[in-house]
């Protein structure tokens, strides 16, 4: 369960009985997220962090990032436009860093 933004708590309890006790063993950890680079949380979402910015989705991502086509790639009135493909992934970040630490376990 999110106990808040990047802390998370997971309980787990064994099915199979404690040899000559009879008692199933339980136990619950509790976890922090730290986001140090490439990736954000905006709006419980989470995202690529470009330039300072947090975005959940490629809608509103800098034009340099976006895959847009400029005006340029579209053709005369007339003539059909030339089919282009891109990479929506081009001079984003290509790799982030995520670390977890343990806060609390019993």
């Amino acid at each position: 369960s999110q106990l808040s933004r990047l802390r998370f708590q997971v309980s787990v309890r064994m099915e199979d009985e404690i040899a000559d006790t009879g008692l199933q063993s339980k136990s619950t950890a509790t976890a922090q997220m730290t986001l140090e680079r490439g990736v954000c949380v905006s709006g419980g979402l989470l995202g690529v962090s470009v330039d300072g910015a947090c975005y959940t989705s490629p809608f509103g991502l800098p034009e340099r990032y976006s895959g847009q086509r400029e005006d340029s790639d579209v053709g005369n009135e007339g003539e059909e436009a030339e089919d282009k493909s891109f990479d929506l992934t081009e001079g984003l970040p290509d790799s982030a860093t995520v670390s977890t630490r343990l806060v609390s376990s019993r």
